[in-house]
């Protein structure tokens, strides 16, 4: 027949294995839950760091021929060099442009000499008509002997209004040109000083433009890290509850101890004498009291597990909330507060591309006014030759007055009447010689202005010539880093939207870790069960004994100590052994603290 000592201490036994068992299988999982939830927590911030580093440009290109999406500061670090090179090219252009301008300024300034020159031919066609009528008069007045000098004298008036409608002609053609010239000057002042802005401020408009843009990517990367560095901290409450689980040996230990202790609990059989009821009641009182110091430690070890557990999973908690209030917060709000001024990413790449489109209308512009000073270079080299043309209109003028000058030397000669016109012909001679030279003079001065004129515009137009393909080519470029600035813009708004610091897997089995401290509790309350049922055995012993000890006239019953000894020397925490000692009123040898091994 089951003995009632017997049957409680059975019900005790399975109480402890079940809790033996289950906080076993508890911190077993939480085990098996915690190196994965670490596992997920590293790949959840590899995830954001790989994110971070791929916007900010920090990670490296992976192998198997995948490359990696190119970083803002790759893109405008590229772009500001090719902004430099072409910055000094467009600068050299520029010089040379200006160059030519003051050599084409400084050939103008000549036609000044070409108008006196011009000038010059035409007062000595009007004087040579003057001398023309002068000498007609004398030759009518010499009757039939001056009527062949009255021819020639007709003539020359004739050649010299030929000659002064000619100078008006080339006077005409001169005025043409200086005001072709004028506009032309006009025109590249204009366009040197179109360049001069565009050259001398596009390098600063575009790095200050592309310098706010990747202004906006490091603010953004800076907050992404932000974020990230909220989430590492759970990782230190994740680690603490990591070596929290190891104190389930301890327990297991210490509660095979109470078993041990347990088994020795045996019913008081009615046919033993006094002395053997008063030595089993007394180890009877004294095996709960080891039972309950022993359950005490192993409950303050679990309450403090669930303890540990709880802080740090609410610290966890904490920094997972507010990490991810603070990710969706910004993945809201990302875009438009990519800058200190709350400038958005998209505003900022609006700004840049609006500056590049700028740009590129302002290199088609220069285009434009390079090929209208093109057209007019070549439209005032072509009244150049004109005027060169209108020049050698005065050959036949000059070859005609030859003959005039010598047929009225040969009249003059004949008749000695027309001797008094001596003078006259000396005069008309001269006025000859020199109308041809100012002719030849003229004609050589506009040769040499053509010469010079034309050698300046040629190598104007060899310039804008080179320059053109130069900036096409310069265009495309530029338009190429927009459309990869755009693509990184497009990485960044894809990166951000899908940014998240865990994973799904991370908050699943963090949630299950949680579940589990509900259990633990509960194991913990059947802990105290346990004990308060051994006080109960505690306090019916010490019933039974008091009437046979007053009986005796003794307060206390000496317990032999043997039988704890067999106990004790199975427990292998010290802490345990020394408990049992004092029970036993016997000391036991030195041993390991509390939460260590002994070797047995």
């Amino acid at each position: 027949m089951t003995t009632p000592h017997v049957a409680l201490r059975e019900r005790l036994l399975v109480s402890l294995r079940h809790v033996v068992n289950r906080s076993e299988e508890i911190f077993l999982d939480i085990g098996r839950t915690f190196p994965s939830l670490m596992s997920e927590m590293r790949r959840s911030l590899d995830n954001s760091a790989s994110l971070v580093a791929g916007i900010s440009g920090d990670s490296q290109a992976k192998t198997g021929g995948t490359t990696r999406n190119e970083s803002v500061e790759d893109i405008i670090e590229d772009t500001q060099s090719d902004i430099s090179v072409a910055g000094d090219r467009f600068q050299s252009m520029h010089a040379a442009d200006t160059e030519l301008f003051h050599e084409l300024d400084a050939n103008i300034e000549k036609l000044t000499q070409l108008e006196t020159r011009i000038e010059a031919i035409r007062e000595d066609s009007i004087e040579m008509e003057l001398v023309s009528l002068n000498a007609m008069t004398v030759a009518l007045k010499s009757g039939t002997a001056g009527r062949a000098f009255s021819h020639i004298t007709d003539e020359l008036k004739h050649i010299s209004m030929l000659t002064i409608q000619r100078t008006e002609e080339v006077t005409r053609h001169g005025e043409n040109l200086l005001e072709t010239f004028t506009t032309f000057r006009t025109t590249l002042s204009e366009a040197g000083s179109f360049h001069e802005d565009l050259f001398g401020e596009f390098r600063e408009r575009l790095h200050e433009s592309f310098s706010r843009f990747s202004d906006g990517v490091t603010h953004t990367v800076s907050a992404l890290n932000s974020i990230r560095s909220l989430s590492e901290q759970v990782k230190a409450p994740l680690a603490l509850i990591m070596q929290e689980v190891q104190v389930q040996d301890l327990i297991k230990q210490s509660i095979d101890h109470v078993v041990i202790s347990l088994n020795e609990l045996e019913d008081i059989s009615d046919t033993e004498s006094e002395d053997q009821k008063l030595d089993e009641l007394a180890f009877l009182r004294a095996i709960p009291d080891l039972c309950d110091g022993v359950l005490d430690d192993v409950q303050q070890k679990l309450t403090h597990s669930i303890s540990v557990f709880r802080e740090n999973i609410e610290h966890a908690e904490t920094s997972m909330n507010a990490a991810e209030q603070k990710r969706k917060q910004f993945i809201r709000q990302g875009l438009d507060h990519a800058s200190e001024q709350n400038r958005s990413l998209q505003g900022l790449f609006d700004e840049s591309s609006q500056m590049v489109e700028k740009l590129i209308a302002d290199l088609d512009r220069s285009l434009e006014l390079k090929e209208n000073l093109n057209k007019r270079s070549r439209d005032l080299l072509e009244e150049l030759h004109q005027l060169e043309e209108s020049f050698h209109t005065f050959d036949v003028v000059v070859s005609r007055f030859r003959s005039v000058d010598i047929a009225s030397r040969i009249e003059v000669a004949k008749q000695v009447v027309l001797q008094q016109m001596s003078s006259t012909v000396e005069e008309m001679t001269q006025l000859t010689h020199k109308i041809e030279k100012d002719v030849d003079d003229s004609l050589s001065f506009t040769k040499q202005f053509i010469k010079q004129t034309g050698s300046i515009i040629h190598r104007f137009q060899d310039l804008s010539a080179a320059e053109a393909p130069f900036v096409r080519s310069f265009q495309s470029d530029i338009r190429a880093s927009y459309q990869r600035l755009n693509d990184a813009k497009t990485h960044i708004e894809s990166s951000i939207s899908g940014f998240s610091l865990f994973t799904e897997s991370f908050f699943d089995e963090f949630q299950a870790a949680v579940g589990q401290l509900g259990e633990l509790e509960e194991l913990a309350r059947e802990i105290n069960s346990v004990r308060d049922q051994l006080r109960e055995v505690r306090d019916k012993a010490e019933a039974q004994m008091a009437p046979m000890l007053e009986s005796r006239g003794l307060s206390e019953w000496k317990l032999e100590n043997q039988r704890l000894r067999s106990i004790i020397d199975r427990f292998t925490i010290f802490t345990h052994k020394k408990v049992a000692g004092e029970l036993g009123g016997f000391d036991v040898e030195v041993g390991t603290e509390s939460g260590e091994f002994t070797l047995f």
